[in-house]
C-alpha cells in the first residue's frame, strides 16, 4: 500500500491509508475487516489540523471516540477512531485535490483494486463519514464481479466510485497518479477541467471529464461511469506513480515520477 497528504482549501490536513494488504481476510476484535473497522485507521481517508490535532467537523468526534495517533488502534473496537474522515478503501494509493476549487475541498481518490475493478472515488467536502464499501464492493460490483452488478441500497449506504475499469487479465490493473488539470495552466481549451490519471500495470496516463450520463445497471452490465466516453490517452509513459503540475515557461507543466522507467530505481 502507498498514500498521500495533502492540505485541503480548509485549511486541513488529508492523509489516505491503505488497508495493510490484509483487507479482506484481517479483522478486527470485533470481527470486523480492517477497512470496514472505525476503531483503526487502515483503509482510510484521515483528516487532520495544521498542528496534529482533530477538527471539530470530523464526523466521529461527537461518538464515542479517542484519537489513535500513538498505536493506529483505539482501546476497545466499540471506540472509533477521532482522526477518520471516510472509510472503506483498499489502497488509495494517490488522491489530487482540485486547485480550480478554492472555496471548498473537492478531492478524487485513485483506489488501487484488488480482484477486478480499478476506482477513481471522490471525497473531501460533502463526503464526512463516506463508506467506500470495501471489501464488500470493488468498482461498481460486490467483490469479485464483473456482472449482476447491482447498486449498493439505502441500507448499506455506500458511495460508489464516478469512474471505473476491469483489470487486464495478464496485467490486471493498478491506478496510481492523478492530477487535476489547473484552468489556467495555459494547456489546450479540451484540458479545461479534466483529470489525468496514471494505470501502473496497463501504462499510460489517461485524461478524462464528465461529458455524458453514463449507463446504469441494469440497462448496462456492468455499469459505464458518465466519464467512460470522454477517456483519451494523453500519454503512453510507464510506470508512473505520482504526477503533479507545476510551473514551466510562464504556465505549468505535468511533472511525473516513475518506477525503474529507464532501469534505474526511478526518475522524475
Amino acid at each position: 500500500n502507498s498514500g498521500q497528504l495533502r492540505f485541503g482549501a480548509d485549511g486541513h490536513l488529508y492523509v489516505s491509508v491503505g488497508d495493510g494488504g490484509g483487507g479482506i481476510s484481517t479483522t478486527n476484535d470485533d470481527g470486523v475487516l480492517y477497512p470496514q473497522a472505525l476503531d483503526m485507521l487502515l483503509g482510510k481517508i484521515l483528516r487532520l489540523t495544521a498542528d496534529g490535532d482533530v477538527p471539530d467537523g470530523n464526523p466521529y468526534m461527537k461518538d464515542k471516540s479517542e484519537r489513535c495517533n500513538k498505536s493506529g488502534w483505539a482501546s476497545k473496537p466499540n471506540i472509533k477512531c477521532q482522526e477518520i474522515y471516510s472509510y472503506g478503501l483498499r489502497n488509495p494509493f494517490r488522491f489530487a485535490m482540485d486547485p480550480n476549487e478554492s472555496r471548498r475541498t473537492k478531492i478524487y481518490i485513485n483506489d488501487v483494486g484488488r480482484h477486478t475493478w480499478e476506482s477513481i472515488r471522490p471525497a473531501g467536502d460533502g463526503f464526512e463519514g463516506a463508506n467506500y464499501g470495501y471489501p464488500d464492493r470493488e468498482g461498481p460490483c460486490k467483490k469479485k464481479q464483473a456482472s449482476n452488478c447491482k447498486p449498493p441500497n439505502d441500507s448499506e449506504g455506500f458511495t460508489e466510485p464516478i469512474h471505473w475499469w476491469l483489470h487486464d487479465s495478464e496485467d490486471g490493473g493498478a491506478v496510481t497518479g492523478g492530477a487535476f488539470y489547473p484552468n489556467d495552466a495555459r494547456w489546450h481549451p479540451s484540458f479545461q477541467d479534466s483529470y489525468l490519471f496514471a494505470d501502473y500495470a496497463y501504462g499510460g496516463i489517461y485524461r478524462m471529464v464528465k461529458d455524458g450520463e453514463g449507463c446504469p445497471y441494469p440497462k448496462c452490465d456492468p455499469p459505464v461511469s458518465a466519464f467512460a466516453d470522454s477517456v483519451k490517452v494523453l500519454s503512453d509513459y510507464k510506470r508512473v506513480t505520482a504526477m503533479e503540475f507545476g510551473p514551466f515557461k510562464g504556465g505549468q507543466a505535468l511533472y511525473l515520477a516513475t518506477r525503474g522507467h529507464t532501469g534505474g530505481n526511478g526518475d522524475m
